[in-house]
């Protein structure tokens, strides 16, 4: 066998051992990666924040440092807002968000963008006029457990509730709570700001 010959026959050899190889390398480069979704994230991302009261850029701020992929925009129209005293455990990202509506006294709106990449806050151009209002929040999944009444759960969500009360200033004093079991509905009387606190507890407590 001539030199040229052995030369094209230890080519094709080298080839058919490589392409595989190759093969695998570009099938494995072609993998679809897991797109990043800032909802997911938000409502999958345990927080805890106390925050001193202050303006809601602050409390951005201080929300991103314990969620640092939470992709925030505040307008230059609404970081002045102020916000009270409040300490946060253990909720999700997107419920600490979503809540600035409600801790602003309807001064502020939180807006997904329209690509769902970042949450816009800005100030509530209609914003409602601050009194004890009635919320009606459906509780059922928790107080009715296999469709029957749980005095424990009962005693579980009231306590919670209870125990979030007592982390906001005095104005938590004049709210009146009603749970009406059989339907598992529960009614809260109160402003806005301790509404917000209570829908966040159940929501909280929904998906553990």
């Amino acid at each position: 066998m001539s030199a040229f010959q052995l030369f094209l026959v230890s080519t094709l050899l080298l080839f058919s051992v490589a392409a595989p190889e190759n093969l695998m390398a570009q099938e494995t480069s072609t993998e679809s990666v897991a797109e990043f979704s800032l909802v997911e994230y938000a409502n999958e991302t345990k927080i805890s924040i106390s925050f001193a009261g202050g303006k809601v850029e602050d409390f951005v701020k201080q929300l991103k440092a314990e969620a640092p992929e939470l992709n925030v925009l505040v307008r230059s129209d609404a970081k002045n807002v102020e916000l009270p005293q409040l300490s946060l455990k253990n909720i999700s990202a997107g419920s600490a968000i979503s809540s600035l509506t409600h801790l602003s006294l309807d001064a502020l709106m939180v807006d997904l963008s329209q690509e769902e990449d970042y949450f816009i806050v800005g100030p509530n151009f209609n914003p409602l006029e601050e009194t004890n209002k009635v919320t009606v929040l459906n509780v059922s999944m928790i107080v009715l457990p296999a469709g029957k009444p749980s005095p424990e759960n009962q005693k579980t969500l009231l306590g919670a509730i209870e125990n979030g009360l007592e982390m906001l200033s005095d104005s938590a004093t004049n709210i009146k709570l009603s749970l009406h079991a059989e339907t598992g509905l529960l009614f809260v009387r109160g402003k806005t700001e301790e509404t917000a606190l209570i829908s966040m507890i159940v929501n909280e407590l929904l998906n553990q």
